[in-house]
């Protein structure tokens, strides 16, 4: 009788787990879902910024290669929006929509990372909040290299997390990722650090033969190889290039790193909510501390991995900054952002009372979803649009324009150049900011007026004081997230 009652468990058992497994695929497709509409909506909300604007003047220069001798990033995502453009032209949405896919594509790699990497409840809660983060929405929207090289790094860590796993195509996909990734952004070059950090990990817990440790190491340093051409001819003037200033993190940056690779311009925050985005920070931190907790307590190959994959591109970071080589910004170690997604949100689905850590996932998902969600809400970039409008608003035969950004001259004249470039009257009057210094008056016979588009920052400054003690002020429309619209007149 014991017998025929188990017998008749049995198929009880197997109906639970099959609606489990159900109810599991049908929230991971509606979190994919939602992630891959975030990307792909409200692609017109934000301004193009000084940095879109670098990536317009590169895309439209006759020539390419001198355009991009002055830049600092390998050609691949230009290469790319260039023929993207031509197909689809130069629309704010037109020119999103290619990185806001790529992402999108990101975002379903990474799902399937997550499953190899950890179990089916902790995986569900990190594509959610990898569909969700704010940091990787934003780039996903911007018209510059950081979605090739989201795609990239997740790609060459699937691959490789296949590969340890026996699957010998996934030592193609993990090169074709690192190919990516390094054409894409310099420190793509951290996404074959980790595949030498995976490979000789795979190797030490005898679950890769050497010969497969070794395949997947030279798959990476192939990804980088295949470069060499390029290196040798454009990396050297790339460097030589003068820039006035490039981005360090702060000790404050590097404190709060983890978080910042998932949260991003909170200052859409309402002040009267800003409480709660530090409760959302430090429930995210939590979470973190709380997955390095488990690596010591559980022992699991996956999240090893994950740690390995957040710590290495770090460390490689820190290295270059201190042979003085590297500038850094979190979104340039975009190679560790999924490992760092994963400790977050495994650290918390793996809290041991099942009501603390739904509780905890449920407010760090939400919260999450909020900061994305009120970043379409209105302009959060640099408002070069909202100033171009200043521009014309105003505007008469004979006036000048300059912007004021103390960079190279081809870049800072982009975001001008787009947002002017159905009116060639005005893109007439455009003159390089070069010619105003030392003595404004200089290039300005008298009576004329000028249009300055100036960006607030220190290393700009001092050409605006020029201005403002050679010229009379006429009008000064508020400053927009750092971009300023002003006019002056020649007495």
């Amino acid at each position: 009788m014991l017998d025929s009652v188990g017998e008749s468990a049995k198929p009880l058992a197997c109906a639970r787990d099959v609606r489990h497994r159900s109810r599991v695929k049908l929230a991971l497709g509606s979190v994919l879902a939602l992630g891959v509409l975030l990307r792909l909506t409200g692609l017109e909300v934000h301004s193009f910024w000084y940095d879109e604007g670098c990536t317009l003047s590169i895309v439209r220069a006759p020539d390419l290669l001198a355009a991009l001798s002055v830049d600092r990033h390998p050609p691949l995502s230009f290469l790319a929006f260039r023929g993207w453009s031509s197909l689809f032209g130069f629309g704010d949405a037109a020119l999103r929509v290619l990185p806001a896919l790529l992402s999108s594509c990101a975002l379903l790699a990474f799902a399937a990372l997550a499953r190899l990497w950890l179990e089916p409840r902790e995986a569900l809660a990190s594509a959610a909040l990898y569909a969700f983060s704010p940091f990787l929405v934003w780039h996903a929207q911007e018209a510059r290299m950081y979605a090739f090289l989201e795609l990239g790094v997740v790609l060459a860590l699937f691959g490789a997390a296949s590969a340890v796993r026996g699957r010998r195509w996934g030592i193609v996909v993990a090169g074709i990722g690192v190919f990516l990734a390094f054409g894409s952004h310099y420190m793509g070059a951290f996404a074959a650090a980790n595949l030498v950090a995976l490979a000789s990990a795979g190797r030490a817990r005898g679950r890769m033969e050497a010969r497969q440790a070794w395949a997947l190491v030279v798959s990476g340093c192939m990804g980088i190889a295949l470069w060499t051409p390029w290196l040798i001819a454009m990396l050297p003037a790339q460097l030589a290039a003068p820039w006035g200033w490039l981005a360090r993190l702060s000790p404050r940056e590097l404190i709060e790193f983890p978080l910042r690779q998932v949260l991003v311009e909170m200052d859409v925050v309402p002040r009267a909510f800003e409480p709660l985005g530090y409760a959302l920070g430090a429930l995210m931190l939590f979470g973190f501390g709380a997955h390095l907790v488990r690596v010591f307590r559980r022992q699991s190959p996956g999240d090893q991995d994950i740690v390995l994959c957040f710590g290495i591109p770090l460390l490689c970071a820190f290295a270059g900054i201190g042979l003085g080589q590297f500038f850094m910004q979190t979104k340039y170690l975009m190679a560790g952002a999924p490992a760092t997604t994963c400790m977050i949100a495994s650290g918390l689905a793996g809290l041991p009372r099942v009501s603390l850590r739904r509780i905890a996932l449920v407010l760090v998902l939400l919260g999450s979803l909020g900061v994305t969600l009120l970043h379409k809400t209105a302009n959060h970039r640099e408002d070069y649009r909202s100033s171009c409008l200043d521009v014309l608003d105003s505007w008469r035969a004979g006036d000048r324009i300059v912007t004021i950004t103390a960079t190279p001259e081809s870049f800072a004249q982009g975001p001008l150049r787009h947002y002017l470039r159905e009116r060639p009257d005005v893109l007439a009057g455009l003159i390089d900011s070069a010619a105003l210094f030392p003595d404004p008056r200089t290039d300005l016979a008298p009576g004329t007026r000028l249009h300055v588009v100036y960006r607030d920052t220190p290393y700009a400054s001092s050409q605006l004081e020029a201005l403002r003690a050679s010229l009379s002020l006429v009008e000064a429309n508020p400053m927009r997230f750092r971009i300023q619209h002003l006019l002056f007149v020649r007495e």
